[in-house]
């Protein structure tokens, strides 16, 4: 913990990456101390890769926009919630029409516009 507040007083750069990966591992040297080795060294394995893809995922978070998020956000719904909604079985005079089949059709096409959108939008 002196590191981040050597780096804080000095760079006055708050390195709260660095901070709770400590405080994981603290936890996770408490489980291993517990008798639970097979969570500790899961948990260490899941720290350690976190932090290995820490700048690509931080280049990712500066890309994203409002409107990224908000169409991931209409995705989500239509994808998570509108599906229980849905009647299981065909409906119309013919039973032609399966909406549980045709909301795979819809999501595919949403996640579709919502990549050809974040991919026609100039950099700002």
């Amino acid at each position: 913990m002196g590191l981040n507040v050597r780096s804080l007083v000095i760079d006055r750069s708050l390195e709260f990456t660095t901070s709770m990966a400590m405080w994981a591992i603290a936890l996770l040297a408490i489980l291993i101390g517990a008798g639970r080795v097979g969570a500790g060294a899961v948990g260490a394995l899941v720290i350690v890769r976190l932090l290995a893809v820490k700048l690509p995922l931080q280049r990712v978070s500066r890309a994203v926009t409002i409107e990224a998020v908000r169409g991931a956000l209409v995705l989500g719904v239509s994808a998570l919630v509108v599906y229980p909604l849905l009647p299981p079985m065909p409906i119309g005079p013919w039973r032609l029409v399966a909406l549980r089949t045709a909301r795979v059709a819809v999501v595919v096409v949403f996640g579709i516009a919502l990549i050809w959108r974040r991919r026609s939008t100039p950099a700002r």
